[in-house]
């Protein structure tokens, strides 16, 4: 079985289940580590978005101590405007914090004390204003601080339940109960504060507060008891002092005034110590969660760390493992490779190079353009280089014997082309004899129809020699206009009298170029005609263009599909060698020749009549000179007789000479290299 499989396969089995094995483990492993690192990140993102939270909530509480000091009688205004700027700022970081968190991640519970504190806080503006007008009481003011900041610290404590791993829940959680305790700190500090203000404790004020201090004493013995040493040393060494000994002095004045009329602290003195101690406490909230953060990065980046060696080490054994199977199978890659690399070199270099040297009729030697490949191995691989040798030379064997049909083909064109030419050109002198002596107007006009057809057939002739590649033999040595090169043109087609010239602009073709851009306008004019109504008129319109000037030559015949549009646009743009599928379409053939050898444009595109409108853009290098006589270079043989180029469009009924190209037979025009036969 495996003696009948390629040599692909047997190296893919070689490597396959060492390979796939290796990178299962290496996969779960650095799956594992990759799992961990997100679930660091996840837990950083929450602590960071519960640090955000903390803070706000610690403005919140500075603004609404500051919010009950106005509302009791406070003129001063200023410290109350700043901590609203400092509350402000701490929210836009909540929101843009809170922009980026996953809320379907959490849970319901949780999302829902996140939605309750944002829609409080969307009413926070709405609290200053009253505040500021003096239409909102004091309790309403508290209750509304309270609870916002207790739906932050909620969604706070909802965020650390929701952590798996209990080392980072337990580092995020401290700083969540810190958060707690400092907020029944600030809440004493305000009850009090209001207590002050009046004197004494209002009914069921007193409850309050015990409850606040009892609440907070429970909250600290649990942060106690679940902290590590560090959490607990932080909070050790950072609340000492005198202003930490003396808010517990005034905390046991204010419990042992309970029945007295009234009580002797002092209220600036009270919100100053307390103050501090909440400063205190702020400190040791930060700390704590800078902790928090600092632990679960760290977490993060070992996590990434195990990844990365992982992957390192997966990487090192899986090239080791590819490194000593490619020394074992190089031997057989060797003749591989020189295989391919010679079978591009002839597919792409070597043989279409072969071709186009046999095309252009260039020497070639077949014995060194079909040397073998080298690999002598009687292996499969050298069976495979012996039958691509034969391939090669079987190949350029063939091509050789394709371009000398080819020469012969277009030779034979040539002299055949040539040999109709002299034929035509002394058919068309004996016409111009007989029409010199004709004076019957009947014979006249018949004899102008021969001539016309004669002109026709020596297009025809023509044709044959631009199939072979072959210069035209008609030239001229001034430039002529346009206008008469486009008359001389239709003159050369059976329906002329259909052919309407719009007027144009004072524009001449060079002499050297006039015989082709004829000839070509000539083959489109004839299509125009041949594939319209015969009632029907073509029309030929021209205008200067950016680079040249553009003929429109436009029918309003039957049209073309899509299909055949594009196939002979694309058999005009670039005419390749004729065959038996191009000569069904011979003439744009023929114009695509034409208009190549002189750098004309021509593209054919859908009429607004329902036809075919062909356009001609002919190039700035075939514009210019004066006007001259429309005469081909060299003398007119003697005796001959021009006939004057007439417009096709009014040709009258009587006997009138049918325009022919220039009336043109240069000397010697049908016998140059044509005499043969």
């Amino acid at each position: 079985m495996l003696g009948n499989l390629s040599l692909r396969p047997k190296i893919a089995l070689i490597l396959l289940l060492p390979v796939a094995a290796l990178l299962l483990l290496a996969g779960l492993r650095i799956g594992s580590s990759v799992s961990t690192s997100r679930q660091a990140a996840q837990v950083r993102g929450l602590t960071e978005f519960a640090l955000r939270g903390t803070a706000l909530a610690h403005e919140l509480q500075g603004e609404r101590g500051l919010t009950l000091g106005r509302l009791l009688g406070d003129r001063s205004p200023d410290r109350l405007r700043a901590q609203r700027a400092a509350t402000s700022r701490a929210l836009a970081a909540y929101r843009d914090s809170a922009a980026g968190l996953d809320a379907g991640a959490l849970a319901p519970a949780t999302a829902e004390k996140l939605a309750s504190a944002s829609n409080r806080l969307e009413g926070l503006d709405d609290l200053r204003r009253d505040v500021n007008r003096g239409s909102v009481s004091a309790a309403a003011a508290l209750d509304f601080y309270n609870t916002t900041i207790a739906d932050l610290l909620n969604t706070n404590r909802g965020l650390v339940s929701g952590i798996a791993d209990p080392q980072l829940a337990q580092r995020a959680g401290a700083f969540v109960a810190m958060s707690r305790i400092k907020e029944l700190a600030a809440l004493e500090r305000e009850q009090v504060s209001g207590v002050l203000d009046r004197g004494r404790f209002a009914p069921g004020e007193f409850r309050r507060f015990t409850s606040t201090l009892a609440t907070r004493a429970v909250l600290l013995s649990e942060f106690r008891a679940g902290a590590d040493d560090a959490q607990r040393a932080l909070f050790v060494d950072t609340l000492v002092g005198p202003e930490v000994q003396r808010a517990r002095e005034l905390q046991a004045a204010v419990i042992a005034g309970e029945g007295a009329a009234r009580l002797e602290v002092d209220p600036a003195e009270w919100w100053t110590v307390n103050s501090t101690e909440i400063g205190l406490l702020r400190r040791v909230e930060e700390g704590l969660g800078a902790a928090a953060v600092d632990a679960t990065r760290a977490d993060e980046t070992a996590a990434r760390t195990r990844a990365g060696i992982d992957a390192v080490a997966v990487l090192l054994v899986l090239a080791l493992a590819i490194g000593l199977s490619l020394v074992v199978v190089r031997s057989l890659l060797r003749p591989l490779g020189l295989l391919r690399s010679s079978a591009e070199e002839v597919a792409n270099n070597q043989l279409p190079g072969v071709v186009e040297r046999l095309q252009r009729a260039e020497p070639v030697d077949l014995n060194a353009e079909t040397r073998p490949i080298g690999i002598c191995d009687r292996d499969e691989i050298g069976q495979v280089a012996r039958a691509f040798d034969a391939v090669h030379s079987t190949a350029v064997r063939v091509a050789a014997e394709q371009a000398a049909l080819r020469r012969s083909v277009a030779d034979m064109f040539l002299s055949l082309g040539r040999r109709l030419q002299a034929l035509v050109h002394r058919q068309l002198e004996l016409l111009d004899e007989l029409e010199r002596t004709e004076a019957d107007p009947q014979q006249l006009r018949s004899l102008f129809q021969l001539d016309h057809l004669a002109t026709r057939m020596r297009r025809n002739a023509e044709n044959l020699l631009v199939l072979s590649g072959s210069e035209p033999v008609r030239r001229w040595s001034d430039p002529v206009p346009l206008p008469r090169v486009i008359r001389a043109a239709s003159a050369e087609i059976e329906d002329y009298n259909r052919v309407g010239v719009m007027p144009m602009a004072d524009v001449r073709v060079v002499g050297h170029a006039v015989s082709d851009v004829i000839h070509l306008l000539a083959e489109l004019i004839e299509k125009a005609a041949a594939f319209s109504p015969p009632g029907t008129r073509v029309q030929v319109a021209g205008e200067p263009a950016a680079h040249g000037y553009l003929l429109e030559i436009e029918d309003q015949g039957i049209g073309m599909s899509d299909e055949e549009l594009a196939e002979a646009n694309e058999q005009l743009a670039k005419p390749a060698s004729i065959d038996l599928a191009g000569a069904q379409r011979l003439g744009f053939y023929v114009v695509g020749r034409l208009a190549a050898r002189h750098g004309i444009k021509v593209r054919l595109r859908r009429s607004w009549f329902g036809g075919v409108a062909a356009l001609v853009l002919l190039p700035s290098s075939l514009l210019g000179g004066p006007e001259t006589e429309m005469e081909p270079a060299g003398p007119a043989p003697a005796g001959a007789t021009r006939q004057p180029v007439v417009e096709p469009a009014r040709a009258e009924p009587v006997p009138t000479p049918v325009p022919r190209a220039f009336a043109v037979r240069s000397p010697g025009a049908g016998h140059d290299n044509g005499t043969a036969g």
